[in-house]
């Protein structure tokens, strides 16, 4: 996910090339607006697919949600699928604690 979102604290290949005066420091020389390059459009392109596929996943990941959580509501033992929920959300946090 952080890759599609290409989260860093400095700009990516593609933000270099889309607004050099931007990122002056590391476009010191080209401070014209007309030495901007062409984006490679293979590399757009990656990164569209890259995040519509995190899009489809999410949207899928949120339906199959929604229909367990239905099911088990109306069939089975919701306790415990709130228990394993709040295991899953622990070991998450602890995770995240510890990177």
């Amino acid at each position: 996910m952080l890759y599609a979102f290409e989260v860093t604290l400095r700009p990516n290949y593609l933000d270099n090339l889309s607004s050099p005066e931007v990122n002056e420091e590391n476009f010191a020389d080209q401070s014209n607006t007309e030495n901007k390059k062409e984006l490679d459009c293979k590399r757009v392109m990656n990164k569209c697919y890259g995040e519509l596929i995190f899009i489809f996943l999410y949207i899928a990941v949120l339906f199959f949600l929604f229909v367990s959580l239905t099911y088990q509501i109306n069939f089975g033992k919701i306790y415990t699928v709130l228990i394993e929920f709040a295991f899953c959300l622990v070991l998450d946090q602890v995770k995240s604690f510890i990177t």
